[in-house]
C-alpha cells in the first residue's frame, strides 16, 4: 500500500496537478477515521463523528476541479489510509523492521518504473553533496515521521493517527500565509481553521469526564 500510494502520488503531481496531490491528504483522514470504524471496529464518539462531518465539510470548501481530480485526489487517499489500517492490524511486528521492509520494497518497485513517471533516477548519482542532502531530508522528512507513525500505532487507534494528520496542512497553509506571504481567500482561512478545530474536537474526551464526574458522585 505505501508503494502504491507513493508511486499514485508521483503521478498526480507530474501528471495531474500538485493541487490534487495536496488535496489527496486533506482526505485521508477522514477515509482513515471511517475505515477504523468500518474494518477494526473502532468505536467513535459523537464529538469525533462531528469531527469528522466538520472535516469533510472544510474539504468540499476546499476542494475545487474537475471529476477526474477529484477521483485521483481520493484513490491517493485511500491507498494511505488502507496502509493505515494494514499497519494497525500488524501489531506484533517489529516496527523498524517492518519500515525496514517496506521501504525496501518501494525502492525496488519505484526505481525500475521511474522512467516511466519522467524521472531518471539515476541522474545525480555523481553529486555527492546532493546524494547527501537528499539521503538527509529523506531520513528527517520521510522516514522519521513513517517510523514515528507505525510507532503512534501500537496504542493509538487509527482513526487518530489519521486525524492528526491534518496538523500537516494546516502548518503548511500558516508556514505559506505567515512567512512566504501568500495569499489566502477568506475561504481557505475558515476552512483551515475548521480544521484545526475538528482536531482538537476529534481528541477531547468528554465521556471519560462525565464517567469520572459519576465515578465520584
Amino acid at each position: 500500500m505505501l508503494t502504491s500510494n507513493w508511486l499514485l502520488f508521483i503521478y498526480v503531481i507530474n501528471k495531474v496537478s500538485v493541487q490534487a496531490g495536496s488535496f489527496a491528504y486533506l482526505i485521508c483522514p477522514i477515509l482513515t477515521a471511517l475505515l477504523g470504524f468500518l474494518v477494526l471496529r473502532e468505536k467513535l464518539r459523537r464529538n469525533q463523528w462531528l469531527a469528522i462531518g466538520l472535516s469533510a465539510l472544510s474539504c468540499a470548501l476546499l476542494g475545487t476541479g474537475s471529476a477526474r481530480t477529484l477521483l485521483m485526489s481520493l484513490v491517493v487517499a485511500a491507498t494511505y489510509a488502507l496502509y493505515l489500517i494494514t499497519q494497525r492490524r500488524l501489531q506484533g511486528y517489529d516496527r523498524l523492521v517492518l519500515l525496514t521492509v517496506q521501504l525496501s520494497l518501494a525502492a525496488a518497485l519505484i526505481l525500475p518504473t521511474a522512467s516511466l513517471l519522467g524521472a531518471s533516477p539515476l541522474a545525480g548519482f555523481h553529486d555527492l553533496h546532493l546524494l547527501l542532502m537528499t539521503a538527509i531530508l529523506s531520513a528527517v522528512f520521510t522516514v522519521l515521521p513513517l517510523f514515528l507513525n507505525l510507532y503512534a500505532l501500537n496504542t493509538l487507534p487509527s482513526g487518530t493517527v489519521g486525524i492528526l494528520m491534518y496538523l500537516n496542512p494546516v502548518v503548511s497553509f500558516l508556514l505559506a500565509f505567515l512567512y512566504f506571504n501568500e495569499a489566502a481567500t477568506t475561504i481557505q482561512a475558515v476552512a483551515y481553521a475548521v480544521i484545526l478545530g475538528s482536531v482538537v474536537l476529534y481528541n477531547m474526551r468528554f465521556g471519560a469526564k462525565l464517567a469520572s464526574k459519576e465515578v465520584i458522585r
